[in-house]
């Protein structure tokens, strides 16, 4: 595809969602995501791309003892299906976060706010810090607004 189509081009793959891959029969979904992120990280190596993928948190974000302690409430590796094979493989790894969905009222030991507030905390990254920025959720135009003077830099 990359010679006949977009030599000389960079080329962006987006993969949305890791969990609908489907491997051989009887492969579980952990060996799945890791083939694919082996595959990522060999397509790297080829020319200039770069691969997004989607994917989704598991439950235990959820677990009411996380939602009640605020040293808890932020996204953490173990979060991400299939973390340990995605985190390694990708050069960075962003999480978007609204903790007023998981009915917490002051989100963090900071206690930021959480009404029609999202989180992104990039939890990686190859290249830089590793923060978590706030943006205002403007349900009424459905869009994400940048609240800048609130970015906040983390070093977990």
């Amino acid at each position: 595809m990359k010679e006949d189509f977009v030599k000389g081009k960079w080329v962006i793959i987006m993969f949305d969602h890791t969990l609908l891959t489907r491997g051989e029969s009887g492969q579980s979904e952990r060996k799945i995501l890791s083939d694919l992120q082996l595959m990522f990280m060999e397509m790297k190596k080829y020319g200039r791309n770069t691969i997004i993928q989607l994917s989704q948190m598991n439950r235990d974000i959820e677990d009411t003892a996380r939602i009640s302690n605020p040293s808890l409430h932020f996204p953490m590796r173990k979060d991400i299906f299939g973390g340990d094979s995605i985190f390694q493989s990708s050069d960075y790894v962003i999480i978007l976060h609204r903790p007023e969905i998981l009915g917490i009222k002051a989100y963090g030991v900071q206690a930021w706010p959480v009404e029609n507030y999202v989180y992104l905390h990039v939890l990686k990254n190859r290249e830089g810090d590793l923060k978590v920025l706030q943006f205002w959720n403007n349900l009424k135009y459905n869009s994400i607004e940048d609240v800048a003077p609130k970015i906040t830099t983390s070093n977990k």
